[in-house]
């Protein structure tokens, strides 16, 4: 874990014949001759969960691996006035488009309640909520090339990565 410490998560044990035996479930060998089963073990439970939380989050929030995040990119338009916004949208949508006939679930924060400020430093922002590993912010003054770049969310440079 980041602290340091093991978790013991999925354990795995060796049987035997056993449950073989117990339960008369026999297979043919090579050698054509009846054997009882061998059998094994082997448990997870929600500890495996509470490990990925643990090893792919910080007081900051949560960042999942791309393929386990609901959310991989979050799009979040860095405006000052409603016309700028409606400039960044346009340029958006088709960087959106691309990314999601590629498979990558994409949120585009175009929430027009709150700045660009407010959503990357308030706890409602959404790499934070979903666990998403990548923010691109996009800028009408930048070219289309440039609009919108692209940063992993801080917490990825942790472990697992």
């Amino acid at each position: 874990m980041q602290d340091g410490k093991a978790l013991q998560s999925g354990t795995s044990h060796f049987l035997g014949q056993n449950f073989g035996k117990a339960f008369d479930v026999q297979f043919v060998d090579k050698n054509n001759q009846l054997d009882y089963a061998w059998a094994t073990s082997w448990g997870v439970s929600t500890r495996l969960m509470g490990a990925l939380i643990m090893t792919h989050s910080d007081d900051n929030g949560l960042v999942l691996p791309p393929k386990l995040a609901p959310i991989q990119v979050v799009i979040v338009p860095i405006y000052k006035k409603l016309e700028e916004l409606a400039v960044i949208s346009e340029r958006v949508a088709d960087i959106v488009a691309r990314l999601r006939a590629k498979g990558i679930t994409v949120k585009f924060d175009d929430n027009d309640q709150k700045k660009p400020g407010c959503s990357f430093a308030g706890r409602e922002f959404p790499a934070q909520r979903w666990g998403c590993p990548a923010v691109m912010a996009a800028d009408p003054g930048a070219s289309p090339a440039q609009c919108p770049s692209a940063h992993p969310a801080a917490e990825s440079s942790g472990p697992g990565w």
